[in-house]
């Protein structure tokens, strides 16, 4: 049962918005899809957005003008980001108030987004370095506006769940500036993922900085390497008492800062191997998960620098006690992404395909599904180079030295589609031949 079952009774809520069906809930409220219809003109529909309904509990009519005012403040930034054709990692926030005919309740309407970061960790296996630092470096893009105002702007719950991800692999940053205690609210719901992306200073009364944000996407990034939240499995075995939860945590938090499993304090590098080949990127989990923020990266922007300066390395570094072999990552990589094409997640799929072109150079699968995305993206001669690359390697494995009919079939259709009809036509006659 959610917070309102029974708000699809109204015809229209605040007048405009009509719910069509719930989206998620949380610790703190539930979102809902809604068209939203043309002012003073009942079911003429303007827009779909999603629209989120709080718990009067946490965010009441007589608070919501200050809980709002940095949300409207970071739209206010967006939009003039937007105007100068920048790229923004931010949901785009449509209105906000209180709902009078749902008992005031306060609600903001946004864009909807339908995918996010919380939904690929729930279907997909632990990321690659590559691909998690790469969605790090979109919220750090999203963060980056706020976190370099002055005074600065925090979101203070950073969470899979608020990073939305577009079909085309976009990642855009929600919930800025709605953020509430989560420690009182985690003691009061008993919710772990209210409070385990969290910093240590959550649990004081110490004044937040942007480091409270860095805290949350160093955990983030260890959640993507190792498919689980460390910290929620330790909060999931705790009782209700404040003050053992205080002293699990900092025990648990000063463990993790130093790549430490919370719970047993084996080295985390025993089971993340990519993290364990990766001294550069375990340098910056450990800045991100540092006890003393003052030690942590000062704002998103000082994190996205670091990890720009990794990612120019690709993460590479010599290989040592692997826990499956070269032949078999490449293998795994490809079926992973060879899955991520046929969702039209082709970014993903490209950064697999990146990492076993370094295990397995001259493995035609690889440029079959390389061939494939750059046809989506309508880059025709970049599918044809693919294309023919695959052809290449498919005959040199055969007797006569010929490629598949299919795969010559394929690359004479590519031909076409590139405005080359004569070099698709001898294609074909070498079929013939």
């Amino acid at each position: 049962m959610g917070f309102y079952d029974d708000i699809f009774e109204l015809d229209a809520v605040g007048g405009r918005y009509k719910l069509l069906r719930r989206l998620g809930s949380g610790a703190f409220g539930e979102v809902f899809l809604a068209d939203q219809e043309a002012a003073g003109v009942p079911g003429l529909k303007f827009r779909q957005v999603a629209i989120k309904l709080f718990m009067q509990a946490y965010i009441t009519s007589e608070n919501a003008q200050k809980v709002f005012a940095e949300a409207l403040l970071l739209e206010r930034l967006a939009e003039d980001a937007r105007s100068k054709g920048e790229p923004v990692h931010l949901v785009t926030t449509f209105d906000l108030g209180i709902l009078l005919d749902l008992s005031a309740t306060p609600f903001v309407a946004m864009e909807c987004v339908h995918g996010s970061l919380e939904k690929e960790l729930a279907c997909a296996p632990a990321l690659p370095l590559l691909t998690a630092a790469r969605h790090l470096r979109g919220i750090c893009a999203g963060l980056k506006l706020a976190h370099g105002h002055t005074p600065a702007i925090l979101h203070r719950d950073l969470k899979p769940a608020n990073i939305l991800i577009e079909k085309s692999g976009f990642l855009k940053v929600a919930d800025f500036g709605l953020a509430i205690d989560r420690y009182q609210a985690f003691l009061s719901s008993g919710n772990a993922g209210t409070i385990s992306y969290a910093p240590p200073e959550s649990r004081s009364s110490e004044p937040a900085s942007p480091a409270f944000d860095v805290y949350s996407l160093g955990i983030m990034f260890l959640e993507m390497l190792a498919h689980c939240n460390p910290l929620e499995r330790v909060l999931n075995e705790l009782g209700t008492d404040p003050r053992e939860i205080e002293r699990t945590l900092d025990a648990s938090q000063a463990r993790l800062a130093e790549l430490r499993d919370p719970l047993d304090g084996t080295p985390l590098t025993d089971r993340l191997i990519e993290l364990r080949n990766a001294p550069g990127a375990q340098e910056i989990v450990r800045r991100c998960l540092a006890v003393d923020p003052a030690r942590r990266f000062a704002n998103a922007i000082e994190l996205d620098a670091a990890l720009a300066s990794l990612e120019a390395d690709r993460f590479i570094a010599p290989l040592r006690e692997p826990v499956e072999t070269g032949r078999e990552r490449a293998a795994r990589l490809l079926q992973e992404a060879e899955m991520l094409l046929k969702q039209d997640r082709l970014q993903e799929a490209e950064d697999r395909l990146a990492e076993v072109a370094l295990l397995a150079p001259r493995e035609e699968r690889r440029y079959l599904a390389l061939s494939r995305i750059r046809e989506k993206q309508d880059r025709w001669r970049e599918a044809v180079e693919a294309q023919k690359e695959a052809n290449a390697i498919v005959a040199e494995g055969r007797r006569d030295r010929r490629a598949d009919p299919v795969l010559i079939e394929r690359l004479a259709f590519l031909y076409e589609r590139s405005g080359k009809p004569l070099a698709a036509r001898e294609v074909r006659r070498s079929l013939e031949s």
